[in-house]
């Protein structure tokens, strides 16, 4: 009986740059969620100003979408919102504050005020 194996960096990373790529592409044509967070990672690469315009595009859709929710997908905007806060902070934030303090202004306007 073959042992199961754990994932760890160590594992992923001896498959390699171009097949890990293959296997992301994969799972994230059929998952949104995955497919965002891929193209926030490439364009944190590019920069903070990249960074800041992906994040703005999502913010004004959120903040242009008025349909109801069901629990489970109110509870997935709960995690992305807070991703989104969480990136504008931590990545954005220590390298352009101004753009950190402009992303944040416009995040408080697509989230709900209790």
């Amino acid at each position: 009986m073959v042992a199961k194996r754990k994932l760890t960096i160590e594992t992923l990373t001896k498959l390699g740059r171009r097949r890990l790529a293959e296997l992301l592409i994969a799972e994230a044509a059929g998952n949104r969620q995955l497919t965002q967070t891929l193209n926030f990672a490439i364009s944190a690469e590019e920069g903070p100003a990249a960074l800041g315009t992906s994040l703005r595009k999502r913010l004004a859709t959120l903040a242009k979408s008025r349909s109801m929710l069901s629990y489970d997908n109110g509870r997935e905007l709960i995690g992305e919102l807070d991703g989104l806060r969480t990136t504008i902070v931590e990545i954005i934030g220590p390298q352009e504050t101004r753009l950190a303090f402009e992303l944040l202004w416009e995040y408080s306007t697509c989230t709900p005020q209790s």
